[in-house]
């Protein structure tokens, strides 16, 4: 039996369409282990309409109009979002009926979901198998706040028979109605709710690059979009989890051509081999070797690795680029050139085609950026979207950038990045970066502590690496030494007052795109910090092994190395 699949007369479905008459039934298009999934792209369309059909059929038919197009005034459908094929699936089958995709995390509390639903006056929420018991209580809980909500199911290994698809040369929908809803990481205040326009997606047709896209990344802010594109233009897509001995596995398979990852992956992947394969036979130590200089592209997403680590990467024959992305633009805006991001911190790289960049103070200041992708509008808050831009019509980023000649480096986000010590300005990532070059140094995290007597001051958070015999310990290593070893590297004002060293089972908090959430992380780990004076020189330290080596002495300037009192028992 064949069945037609209506795509709407847009450019991204035109380049999908191309994509799928290009294909073989051989090829697969999409693995995915999570699913059990190895799907050609026959397989994808069957999803794709069985997932479209059970939305037309089981939703209110006042939802959507002659066209079977969801009405514009209220486009947007939920889905939980766990980066796999599922999520794809019902992604294009949201776009086909003219929706817009709202990617909510698989982890996202009841109360919190039914918030966000009722925010963006979304009525649907699509779950796949995985994740349907989830799904259910969100929609208890709805129902106990009096809030109808229709869960729909994503299809997956659906019937076998033959989908054409075909472009409607009627079903026209305006390029600037909504076609994702993505919420901002939250690393600034409250997450906002980003509505981008549907020419977003809009990318000229080109022909499908060879190789595996591994998509390993969480999708939740532009990796949410980025998957969306891959499955335009790449020719395979696999999803991986982010586990360096799995991920190993698969590029000594060979045939990857992208991998794109958060810094605690590349972290993990570089430990790994270094534990594990540098000192296997030279022969099985090439296998993994070649497997990762076949890449492409190898890139670090939210945020830069500092050199020590690049460098790690470009010994191994295969340097990685590091990229700048903004949620509100939905895409990467710049990138490095691989000789550049080796040998200096910090380095954005250079602005992508169709990216217009420049700073508000010439050479250096707040990153202002224009591009065809700009998002429409923040969720209900028409003065934060206003407030987002310049009056000739750049995105103010609020990030502090510098030039020099074509390549931009970053400084810190204004709001967040730079602590307020006495009458100076200590930029958190420059003095991460060198916390991060010391040899002995796993992690480290540079936190802002409220002072009454400074304003803020630097605390260092630090995980030592994984080696019994080093010299290096929290019982014989303390403040003054780590001032010590950074003195000669930084400015005397930028130094830590505070010390706290990580214990192997604790983790520091985390966007869901792996950003560090630094206020928190001051909570938990400095709480004394936000004590008055008084009760800070009774306060007992509370973590077994932990020595409270930054508390503020009895007034007469900052305690430096100072013991706990008691462990917790």
């Amino acid at each position: 039996m064949t069945v037609t699949l209506p795509f709407p007369n847009e450019t991204h479905f035109r380049v999908l369409l191309k994509h799928c008459e290009e294909s073989s039934p051989d090829d697969v298009f999409f693995y995915d282990s999570s699913c059990g999934i190895e799907a050609n792209h026959q397989q994808f369309l069957q999803d794709v309409y069985a997932t479209r059909q059970g939305l037309l059929n089981g939703l209110p038919r006042v939802l959507f109009n002659d066209q079977d197009i969801i009405h514009e005034e209220r486009p947007f459908i939920c889905l939980l979002n766990q980066g796999n094929y599922e999520y794809i699936v019902a992604a294009f089958a949201v776009l086909i009926l003219g929706g817009a995709v709202v990617p909510l995390s698989p982890n996202i509390l009841p109360e919190e979901a039914s918030h966000l639903m009722k925010q963006c006056q979304s009525v649907v929420l699509m779950a796949g198998p995985s994740v349907s018991d989830h799904a259910s209580a969100i929609q208890q809980y709805a129902l106990s706040q009096q809030q109808d909500i229709h869960v729909r199911s994503i299809s997956i290994h659906s019937p076998q028979q033959l989908i054409r698809p075909s472009i409607e040369e009627a079903m026209i929908i305006s390029p600037e109605r909504p076609s994702m809803l993505v919420f901002t990481s939250g690393t600034v205040g409250p997450p906002k709710g980003v509505v981008h326009a549907r020419r977003l997606l809009d990318l000229p047709y080109t022909p499908a690059k060879p190789g595996a896209y591994l998509n390993c990344i969480s999708l939740w802010t532009v990796g949410a979009v980025r998957l969306i594109k891959h499955t335009l233009y790449a020719r395979r897509i696999e999803i991986i989890r982010p586990d360096p001995g799995i991920l190993w596995e698969r590029l000594r398979k060979g045939g990857a051509a992208f991998l794109a990852a958060v810094i605690p992956v590349w972290q993990a992947l570089m430990e790994y081999f270094q534990q594990n394969l540098d000192h296997l036979p030279a022969a099985q130590r090439e296998e993994y070797l070649r497997g990762l200089r076949g890449l492409n592209t190898a890139m670090v997403t939210g945020g830069t690795l500092i050199r020590s680590r690049l460098r790690f990467w470009s010994d191994l024959g295969k340097p990685l680029k590091l990229c700048y992305g903004v949620t509100e633009l939905g895409r990467i805006c710049l990138v490095t050139r691989n000789e550049v991001s080796v040998d200096r911190n910090n380095c954005l790289g250079q602005p992508v085609l169709g990216t217009t960049i420049k700073l508000s103070e010439g050479d250096y200041g707040e990153l202002l950026i224009k591009s065809p992708n700009v998002f429409m509008r923040y969720l209900n808050n028409p003065a934060a979207t206003k407030a987002a831009f310049t009056d000739d019509g750049f995105y103010r980023t609020g990030d502090m950038v510098s030039r020099e000649d074509t390549d931009y480096f970053f400084h810190g986000r204004a709001s967040t990045d730079f602590i307020k010590y006495y009458g100076y300005q200590i930029p958190i990532p420059a003095l991460e970066q060198q916390l991060n070059e010391l040899p002995w140094v796993r992690e480290g995290y540079i936190l802002s502590m409220p002072d009454e007597r400074c304003g803020y001051r630097a605390a260092a958070l630090i995980r030592l690496i994984k080696d019994p015999n080093a010299d290096l310990q929290p019982a014989t290593f303390d403040l003054p030494n780590l001032r010590a070893q950074l003195t000669d590297k930084i400015a005397a004002f930028m130094l830590p007052t505070a010390l706290r060293f990580l214990q192997e089972e604790e983790t520091v908090p985390r966007t869901i795109s792996g950003k560090i959430i630094r206020r928190d992380a001051a909570r938990q780990f400095f709480p004394w910090a936000r004590m008055d004076v008084a009760r800070r020189r009774r306060y007992r330290c509370g973590w077994r092994g932990h020595r409270c080596v930054g508390r503020v002495s009895t007034g007469r300037g900052i305690g430096l190395g100072r013991r706990c009192e008691e462990d917790q028992p």
